[in-house]
């Protein structure tokens, strides 16, 4: 291709070329003056979008302080919820320590009462026992009197046997000694006559007097027994006495032996008495027949040592007493 060609071809290139542009550049300008609209645009309403967020703003700036308040209203609230719970757990404490120390105090009362009433029973156990004690000491004081009383009783009794036996003896020796005056009148000097009438009344009379001595003896003898039956009944009385309370057993035992051996050898004396009257009465009741035969056999020595051996017992009865 020739030079001048190529000059025109490229000539023709630069004017579309330039064409080009200028179209590119038209439309670019037009593209400019469309986004500069839009750009307008969009400005305008960012404006008024911001003109309407902060007109918003301004209106929900009232309820954003009441969110604000509500919200810290709901934090007092949860607060509060969580001081009522722990309120409501120190009150359901306090519920339940009211409730133990209820307990605690029923129990308390319960073992007041108790306490009270075991006191009582102890207060009227003791009345009781005093009264018993009381009772007991006006029963042993009136089985002591009792006692005391049986005592002289017995020791009454004692000297009013041994009177029947110094009466019986000498009842015994004056017998005696008139049986011996009649069947050995050649012994005497002096001689006393008596008519049959008289000597027998005079031994009647004798019989009777022996009769009634041994009858004196024999009430003597059932008064003193009754006397030692009420003297062992007052002691079995004081032996129960004394056996209900401990220490007073020894006491009895030496209270009932120093009695026992301070009378046993009275009642034995007593008994040899008695069984030595019983003797004289036989021998008494014999010698009588015997005398109407003209013989009498009684011994002045027998009838001396009975009234030495009653004078002695008197004599111990006196130093006892």
């Amino acid at each position: 291709m020739p030079v001048q060609g190529f000059i025109m071809s490229d000539e023709g290139t630069t004017e579309r070329i330039m064409y080009k542009e200028l179209q590119v550049e038209g439309n670019n300008r037009i593209i400019l003056k469309k986004a500069k609209a839009e750009l307008a645009k969009a400005k305008e309403e960012l404006n008024r979008a911001k003109e309407s967020s902060m007109q918003s703003w301004l209106d929900s700036e009232p309820l954003i302080d009441e969110l604000e308040m509500q919200k810290a209203n709901l934090a007092d609230a949860q607060r509060s919820e969580n001081t009522t719970e722990k309120l409501e757990s120190h009150l359901e404490t306090i519920h339940k320590s009211i409730k133990s120390k209820r307990e605690d105090q029923l129990k308390i009362e319960l073992m007041i009462q108790e306490t009270n009433q075991t006191l009582d029973n102890t207060r009227n156990d003791m009345e009781r026992l005093k009264l018993e004690r009381n009772k007991d000491k006006k029963t042993l004081a009136k089985l002591r009197q009792t006692l005391h009383l049986r005592k002289q009783t017995v020791q009454t009794l004692q000297l009013t046997l041994q009177a029947v036996l110094l009466e019986s003896d000498a009842v015994e020796e004056s017998s005696a000694t008139v049986l011996q005056q009649i069947n050995h009148p050649e012994n005497r000097s002096d001689v006393v006559q008596l008519t049959n009438e008289n000597y027998y009344a005079l031994t009647r009379r004798t019989k009777e007097m022996i009769s009634h001595a041994n009858s004196r003896v024999s009430v003597s003898m059932t008064k003193k027994l009754a006397a030692e039956a009420s003297r062992d009944l007052a002691l079995s009385r004081l032996n129960k006495i004394y056996s209900s309370r401990s220490w007073s057993m020894n006491k009895t035992h030496i209270m009932g032996q120093r009695y026992t051996d301070r009378n046993a050898g009275q009642d034995t004396i007593v008994e040899e008495e008695v069984a030595t009257n019983v003797s004289l009465k036989s021998s008494g009741e014999e010698s009588l027949p015997k005398s109407k035969g003209g013989k009498q056999q009684h011994s002045k020595k027998s009838v001396r040592s009975k009234k030495t051996r009653a004078s002695d017992f008197l004599g111990s009865r006196y130093e006892m007493s």
